[in-house]
């Protein structure tokens, strides 16, 4: 699969915190084609505990939604979880065995594409 075939898809994300429950990364986009590129995006993440940050600059502009996020090493039983301050009341799940939170159905909320805009992702 090229990377022109990859960014017809939804993105998702994979976070796995350390025993201090923290968490950091980055994302390089381009267009994938060109050589020297006109456009780049930098996209760095942050987790602290119970809440994942995700900041976005360059002038590259990537279209695609997120469809999910995945953040391993959660300690303990999740019952709420916010994006940008607004509740999701459906679309995720707690596994206390696995201490894996899964948040799906990310694509409405994230429709003018992932990183357009930086978001902030909290659970309690």
């Amino acid at each position: 699969m090229t990377t022109r075939d990859l960014r017809t898809n939804p993105w998702g994300l994979l976070a796995a915190t350390s025993l201090e429950g923290t968490a950091k990364g980055n994302l390089y986009v381009d267009d994938g084609e060109s050589i020297k590129p006109n456009a780049t995006l930098f996209v760095e993440f942050s987790l602290t505990q119970s809440t994942l940050y995700a900041s976005a600059r360059g002038t590259y502009k990537d279209s695609n939604p997120l469809a999910n996020v995945t953040i391993m090493g959660v300690p303990s039983m999740v019952s709420n979880v916010t994006l940008n301050g607004a509740a999701l009341p459906s679309g995720w799940a707690y596994n206390g065995t696995t201490k894996v939170l899964s948040v799906k159905d990310l694509a409405n909320l994230t429709s003018c594409g992932a990183w357009s805009n930086g978001w902030v992702m909290k659970w309690s």
